[in-house]
């Protein structure tokens, strides 16, 4: 659960974006990732993983948490955290019960859920990542509405506005800036995100799209490279 900053507007998602090859690809409607097991550490069943969340610190404040394999595993297993601390970006920890290598090493690739209920209360302004992948993203800005693709990432959010990633119904990837300039509404129920675009934005985008796919000539004959003339 990580916010993204677009001027004075929030979101939250998981760590690195990417996410659709990543454990935070599939949005659930019951769970919240905060961790992914990487592998253990140390020899008395700590195990270190990836952070998915932006208040690291309420570790502090729960000892029962859930392992799952993945979001198809849909039998989430309960655990009792003993104890946590950080590590070079990463958290360390220790659940009840896990006491050596073997048993930790049977945890690698976990993630570390907690019910949607549990989550941190946002401020006003804020929404989650989780809650906006699989949004359906519309353009309002032209004559009439257009469906422009879903979201399916945010890009890395190191400099405001945060980039959402949209798939388009050709399967393309756009690229569109979570800006408030552009956002006139956010419907989480209806699962869309309304936006006034610039008149020229999605057509600059399709003209990069294309230029980025253009085959390159072949060396030899015809492709000025070293085969005979």
């Amino acid at each position: 659960m990580r916010r993204v900053r677009t001027a004075r507007l929030k979101c939250e998602p998981g760590v690195r974006c990417r996410l659709p090859t990543g454990p935070m690809t599939t949005p659930d409607a019951s769970w919240t990732v905060l961790a992914r097991i990487v592998r253990p550490q140390g020899r008395r069943g700590e195990v270190i993983a990836e952070l998915y969340t932006d208040f690291p610190h309420r570790f502090e404040q729960r000892r029962r948490l859930f392992l799952r394999r993945g979001p198809a595993d849909d039998a989430p297993s309960p655990i009792l955290l003993e104890s946590h601390w950080l590590r070079g970006g990463r958290v360390v920890l220790k659940f009840a019960g896990v006491d050596g290598i073997g048993e930790a090493e049977k945890l690698r690739s976990c993630e570390v859920i907690i019910p949607i209920s549990e989550r941190m209360p946002l401020d006003a302004g804020a929404v989650y990542i989780a809650d906006l992948l699989g949004c359906e993203v519309v353009d309002a800005g032209g004559d009439f509405p257009r469906t422009v693709g879903e979201i399916v990432d945010v890009a890395p959010h190191a400099v405001a506005p945060a980039m959402l990633v949209l798939r388009t119904g050709s399967g393309a990837e756009l690229l569109i800036p979570f800006a408030r300039s552009y956002i006139l509404n956010l419907d989480l129920e209806a699962r869309r995100l309304t936006l006034k675009l610039p008149a020229d934005f999605l057509s600059m985008q399709d003209q990069s799209m294309q230029s980025q796919e253009a085959p390159r000539p072949a060396a030899g004959r015809h492709g000025g490279g070293d085969g005979p003339a």
